[in-house]
């Protein structure tokens, strides 16, 4: 914090922080469906990560969200946790799109097509942040401290 001068919360820069344009029709297939919401999520940090057993749920949380007729659901998940699509079912339900997100800013691009996203406290979610996407992050009962634990 000291490096950037932050020293209270009002130091810190307001969202969005980051800029990415999109080139026409660059994610085609999210434009096609128009009559539902399009949902990202991803439900794991990396295992290698700090307070990584509270950071991670399990894929079947979002069931109720997969089942409904008004969204269409597409996985932000890469690395460990994508497994779960196929263990659960889930592959005629969600969009994987772990192979096409390569870095960040392609994850960046795609979140911008999106709705909005719903993450585990993960990269995901504070790439959202950092570009302004609407993001509901799922924390544990005493979250990392700085989520703080109201608000």
């Amino acid at each position: 914090a000291r490096f950037f001068d932050i020293r209270k919360e009002s130091d810190f820069p307001e969202a969005p922080y980051f800029f990415v344009k999109n080139r026409k029709n660059e994610f085609g297939f999210l434009k096609k469906r128009k009559k539902k919401l399009k949902i990202g999520i991803c439900w794991s940090a990396s295992p290698t990560g700090e307070s990584y057993e509270g950071k991670v749920f399990e894929l079947k949380y979002f069931e109720p969200l997969i089942k409904s007729k008004k969204a269409q659901i597409y996985s932000l998940q890469v690395g460990h946790g994508k497994e779960q699509i196929e263990k659960y079912g889930y592959k005629e339900k969600i969009i994987d799109l772990s192979d096409m997100l390569k870095n960040f800013l392609v994850t960046a691009k795609v979140m911008k097509e999106l709705d909005f996203v719903v993450s585990s406290d993960s990269a995901v979610a504070h790439l959202a942040g950092a570009i302004g996407v609407k993001c509901y992050v799922v924390l544990q009962k005493f979250p990392d401290w700085r989520w703080k634990n109201d608000g």
